[in-house]
């Protein structure tokens, strides 16, 4: 009878050890890290202590936990046992109090985690693990209290200043410890959380620039002037894991805008992302009164040019209705056989008017016969010795660019002439079908290249005449291969 008496003291003592927090009057204080640090709890010896809740109505034991919020964005994982289905319930302020939340996500041999922004700061919460099987577990767990400090630009009133530069600069931003500062934005109507940012336009041309985390889809709003003023932008364009650009060249120069960086999900995110502002300074012959002045060449020098920084000064001409961009260059005409070359960019679609002796003349041509990717070239033998022409060099499409291209203006008869070569007669040229070759001489293959060196067309077989009607306008090099010699020339294609 000793022997019994002894058995069931040294049980009841075990049980006692090992459930102190079996009630939760007795639940076991944790204090919330910004590290996710587990505490080793058990449900050896545990009971349920009251009704199962409505995610684990099968739950057996349970044993309970406590901590002070210190933030407003808080989580709680539970680490798992592999034979136990854990689950975990949320009181706020007292063990009697309605559930927050009741998580059983997962099976068996799967923890479970929780995270939210709506802590209250000083208030002491409950938290009730369970075994959420109808069968008793002495199995062990881990449990941590993880909190994520508010960041400080989480309100527009404390806007972090990014300084724009040439380049993009991208400065790492992140969601954590965010929420949601004002109602989600019509681009992204399930946000949950935002953070704030702003800058100072140097140039009327600036771009925002969001860098994603590949397990987040962000957008951005731009503000203009305050926080509660007028949205310029709703950037909402790409899925999870791309980013967000915006370009305009409508900014105020001296005017501070915000970006508020949003998280679109409505689950709460810890991820990091980069943002950028970027400036483009307008270029000088952006209007037409600083046109900058081209010198006719011989042969086609390129000068570079660029869209980028640049605005439409007036209204789109017919031939590129849509474009939001263009450059201004000027020439004095040095015969009366001119041609005028954009050098192709694989980005742009490119245009050009030509204007007589003032920006406010009537238009003399407006050229745009190629799609994107090609060039475009224009040649007559109209143009006034002496007479100072304008070009307005055009990106034909209908949002704005900050790509390259080359300009050059040529004076094809001199060109042509110091080619010419009393055994071989080209004519005519310029063509528009048929070049035809008069030699006395034997010639064994014609062939046609680009401005660039590409072969375009091969004739062989002894005939003097090459078909060029499939042949973009332009300059090309015709070189023939005779039987001692080659000889090379250049033609125009009208």
């Amino acid at each position: 009878m000793k022997k019994n008496f002894l058995l069931i003291f040294c049980i009841l003592n075990f049980l006692c050890l090992h459930a102190q927090n079996d009630l939760c009057d007795n639940a076991i204080a944790l204090s919330p890290s910004n590290n996710c640090n587990y505490v080793t709890g058990s449900f050896n010896g545990s009971s349920i202590s009251t009704a199962p809740p409505s995610c684990t109505p099968n739950a057996s034991q349970d044993v309970w936990y406590s901590f002070v919020a210190t933030e407003q964005t808080i989580q709680i994982t539970l680490q798992a046992n592999s034979n136990v289905n854990h689950a975990f319930e949320v009181f706020q302020g007292s063990c009697t109090s309605n559930s927050l939340v009741c998580v059983n996500n997962n099976g068996i041999s799967f923890g479970e985690t929780y995270i939210n922004n709506n802590f209250i700061v000083g208030q002491t919460y409950y938290v009730r693990v369970l075994n959420a099987s109808g069968n008793l577990s002495t199995a062990n767990f881990g449990i941590c209290i993880q909190n994520y400090p508010t960041p400080a630009n989480d309100l527009c009133t404390n806007a972090i200043s990014i300084q724009s530069t040439t380049t993009c600069n991208y400065i790492s931003g992140t969601f954590s410890g965010s929420s949601i500062s004002t109602p989600p934005p019509s681009c992204a109507s399930s946000s949950s959380q935002d953070v704030w940012y702003r800058f100072v336009a140097t140039d009327s041309t600036m771009s925002i620039a969001l860098q994603a985390n590949s397990n987040v889809n962000h957008a951005f709003e731009v503000f203009q002037a305050s926080c509660s003023g007028s949205s310029v932008v709703c950037m909402n364009n790409n899925g999870i894991s791309f980013g967000e650009t915006y370009i305009n060249n409508n900014f105020v120069v001296g005017q501070t805008y915000y970006v508020r960086v949003i998280n679109t999900s409505s689950g709460l995110s810890i991820a990091s992302f980069n943002v950028c502002i970027q400036s483009y300074f307008t270029p000088t012959n952006d209007v037409c009164n600083n046109a900058a002045v081209l010198t006719p060449t011989t042969t086609c020098s390129y000068i570079p040019g660029t869209f980028s920084g640049s605005s439409i000064s007036t209204t789109a001409p017919s031939c590129a209705f849509n474009s939001l961009q263009d450059l201004w260059y000027s020439f004095i005409a040095t015969d009366a056989t001119m041609s005028v070359t954009l050098q192709p960019n694989s980005n742009a679609n490119l245009a050009f008017e030509i204007f007589q002796s003032s920006c406010a003349d009537n238009s003399l041509v407006c050229i745009n016969n190629n799609p994107i990717s090609f060039g475009e070239f224009y040649t007559n033998n109209n143009f006034i010795v002496g007479q100072t022409y304008i070009v307005r060099v055009l990106n034909a499409l209908g949002n704005l660019s900050t790509t390259n291209f080359g300009i050059c203006v040529q004076n094809p008869t001199l060109s042509l002439g110091n080619f010419q070569n009393p055994k071989y007669i080209i004519h005519p040229n310029p063509a528009q079908n048929i070049i035809t070759v008069n030699t006395s001489e034997t010639i064994k293959e014609i062939i046609v290249f680009d401005m660039s060196g590409k072969k375009v067309t091969i004739v062989s077989s002894s005939i003097n005449s090459i078909d060029i009607s499939s042949l973009s306008q332009g300059l090309y090099t015709i070189s023939i291969v005779g039987e001692n010699e080659t000889y090379s020339s250049k033609f125009i294609k009208n």
